[in-house]
């Protein structure tokens, strides 16, 4: 019998999220923030040492939709980390979705930018994904953005939450 995929899946970080935080003198980034940062951190040393196989994220990266530069640098520094390891899958959450009908989301540039091993489902889609013990079958169901089918009125006077 061949050996199982090993599958990580994780969700939710909402990088962003100050409250009960402080500023850091060494960073300048909030206390907070750096906790999220070592969960992740914390991940990644998860599937290196459980030889992880794909890597899920089921979306909700950052707490806005329209992070800060610097908390969307730290959140790619730890996805090319997680790619070097395996496959990675970044599902796009409601959290991630552009403030409007024609904007990029949060995580949509590692698509435009084709980063190896990394694939945003960003829409109804599947595809095979080839791992280390083998093929993987993966379809994807984000978060559906009603926005340009109503008019936007789904999410009007929505925030950024």
């Amino acid at each position: 019998m061949p050996e199982p995929i090993r599958v990580l899946h994780f969700a939710d970080l909402h990088i962003g999220v100050e409250s009960y935080g402080r500023t850091d003198p060494d960073t300048g980034l909030s206390t907070r923030v750096i906790d999220f940062l070592r969960r992740l951190d914390e991940v990644a040393e998860a599937a290196r040492q459980r030889d992880a196989d794909l890597i899920i994220f089921a979306g909700d990266a950052f707490q806005t939709r329209t992070p800060n530069p610097t908390y969307q640098r730290e959140f790619a520094h730890r996805i090319l980390d997680l790619s070097a390891i395996a496959p990675v899958v970044l599902l796009v959450g409601n959290h991630d979705l552009p403030p409007a009908v024609m904007k990029a989301s949060s995580i949509e540039i590692y698509d435009t930018l084709n980063v190896p091993n990394v694939w945003v489902a960003g829409d109804y889609d599947s595809r095979i994904i080839e791992t280390k013990r083998g093929p993987v079958f993966v379809a994807a169901a984000p978060l559906s953005d009603t926005r340009a089918a109503d008019g936007g009125r789904a999410h009007a006077g929505q925030d950024d939450s």
